[in-house]
């Protein structure tokens, strides 16, 4: 699909990730907002709970002109232990900073009739700049020190999606008459074992040791005596659990948008030097 999208347009928490994607993919002024945007994209910080620096700068954007405000929230927002395909009616985490956020940038756009606003939950984003569990997954292949968990590892699934097809679906979302709430997917769901994988194979064909699951309870104990963060309980019951999520509704929204497989793009994308 090609790219048809208006250079007027604001992102609002730039220093982001995966803002860098959206500046790249969309050719936009990597220092300046335009004074006067025709569109908004908000892109919080995934990797923090206070997301007040971003109403702030929200607070200071003139929306004169703007049409559409685009929020860039997370599954992360759904109260659940594991997930098979949760749609966007999933119930929702009270206390989650991304349920305030959400309101938060509703309250601020609902007056202006005008504007549209869609919220697109993602779930893990693969792409250079990427922190969180995936970061620790690549940092521990570096290492040698990642383990694949079996048979949990190679059972449990993951929905994530690719940093340049955020910035890739964008341009049309907007374009759309699209508003609301959309999870959005690669629609491939791998196992955490295929995630792995994939990056291992994107950062010069590392190789991956397994594990019996016996030996995950021993891994969790040791992480908390050394503050070993990878194999820490939590991290350990979230791979070897499944998450995944349905984007039904985005389909039905943009039937001819069609995501790239994360893992097939780690594994065949022509990379430029170290990106991922």
């Amino acid at each position: 699909m090609e790219s048809k999208f208006s250079e007027n347009i604001a992102i609002v928490g730039r220093q982001n990730f995966p803002a860098s994607f959206l500046l790249d993919r969309l050719d936009l002024d990597p220092e300046i907002n335009p004074q006067r945007p025709d569109s908004v994209v908000i892109v919080p910080d995934r990797y923090s709970s206070d997301h007040s620096s971003i109403l702030r700068e929200l607070a200071s954007v003139d929306f004169s002109d703007v049409r559409c405000v685009t929020l860039l929230s997370s599954t992360d927002i759904y109260n659940l232990s594991s997930a098979e395909m949760a749609d966007e009616s999933s119930p929702i985490l009270p206390s989650s900073p991304w349920k305030v956020l959400e309101d938060q940038v509703s309250g601020i756009v609902s007056p202006h009739t005008s504007i549209r606003l869609i919220i697109l939950r993602l779930p893990l984003i693969v792409g250079t700049g990427m922190k969180g569990i995936l970061a620790e997954i690549a940092a521990g292949i570096m290492g040698g020190t990642y383990r694949h968990i079996l048979p949990a590892h190679s059972e449990a699934r993951h929905s994530v999606i690719h940093a340049s097809d955020i910035s890739g679906i964008l341009p049309y979302l907007i374009d759309s008459e699209a508003q609301g709430i959309f999870n959005l997917t690669d629609r491939q769901h791998p196992t955490t074992e295929q995630i792995a994988e994939a990056i291992a194979w994107r950062i010069d064909h590392k190789r991956i040791y397994s594990v019996p699951a016996k030996w995950q309870k021993p891994l969790a104990r040791l992480a908390k005596i050394i503050g070993w963060e990878a194999y820490s309980p939590a991290r350990l019951s979230f791979l070897s659990t499944t998450f995944t999520f349905s984007d039904e509704r985005i389909r039905h929204e943009l039937p001819e948008y069609c995501p790239t497989s994360v893992t097939g793009y780690l594994k065949n994308h022509d990379y430029d030097n170290d990106r991922i």
